[in-house]
């Protein structure tokens, strides 16, 4: 198992230091897993990119340059493409989630029965989201989350409780064929439908979870993204896939 390691960046310099500090102390922990961490910063104007540039020095990372910024799933993508691994996994800058759990999801990946393994938020708990003093938003979002989780789920026929975590672990041969086209946070609907259409082994195991407000800086945007949530499920469940212009 080759693991590669995507993370996108766009004003978190406050969390970067502490993110890459908890990332690589639990890598170096992982037995026979060689890995590598592919860095793409989004032109930040909190200073990220001069944070990551300081880092670089400390932490061996594959630190990709993007002119703009185009949202957070045009910055996976683009780590997809200089990805080596067999495997990968996106993790978040942001501390919303702990590094500490990335050897739960390896674990399970060495069972060789599943090839895309979803970091679960909820456990038993209809909340996800925690918002602070905007409870409207909070109660909305939770409700959304379980219903287009449903919704997902019926789409792949398998249950899953959280298919838009961040937490993903999956095979790279699983879209090797595969143009993905997600450019903001629908890249997780994307990458689950798609893999449900091609007979993906999902499997789900729970992980700890803070989320920011939006005051703390949450980049979901309370009515252009859920538009574009549904949106993605309609055309990555109905649409033919694309595949890449070189096949």
């Amino acid at each position: 198992m080759y693991l590669s390691i995507i993370m996108p960046v766009f004003n978190e310099a406050t969390t970067l230091k502490m993110s890459l500090e908890g990332l690589y102390s639990e890598l170096h922990l992982l037995k026979d897993t060689p890995f590598e961490v592919i860095v793409v910063e989004s032109n930040s104007t909190d200073g990220s990119r001069e944070v990551l540039l300081q880092l670089s020095k400390v932490f061996d990372f594959n630190l990709i340059l993007e002119l703009e910024p185009k949202g957070k799933g045009r910055a996976v993508r683009k780590g997809m493409d200089f990805a080596s691994g067999s495997w990968i996994m996106v993790f978040d800058a942001d501390l919303e989630y702990q590094p500490s759990d990335i050897h739960k999801l390896i674990s399970i990946s060495r069972n060789g029965k599943h090839n895309f393994i979803i970091g679960s938020r909820r456990g038993e708990s209809f909340r996800v989201r925690n918002f602070g003093q905007h409870r409207v938003r909070e109660f909305v979002m939770n409700a959304a989350h379980v219903f287009f989780s449903f919704l997902v789920s019926l789409t792949v026929g398998k249950t899953l409780h959280d298919p838009f975590s961040m937490y993903k672990l999956f095979r790279k041969d699983i879209f090797e064929n595969v143009l993905l086209q997600s450019d903001r946070f629908d890249l997780d609907w994307e990458l689950v439908l798609i893999a449900g259409r091609l007979q993906a082994n999902f499997t789900e195991v729970s992980v700890s979870y803070k989320s920011r407000s939006f005051s703390e800086g949450k980049k979901i945007r309370f009515f252009r993204d859920p538009l574009n949530w549904l949106w993605a499920w309609f055309r990555f469940s109905f649409f033919p896939i694309r595949n890449r212009p070189n096949l």
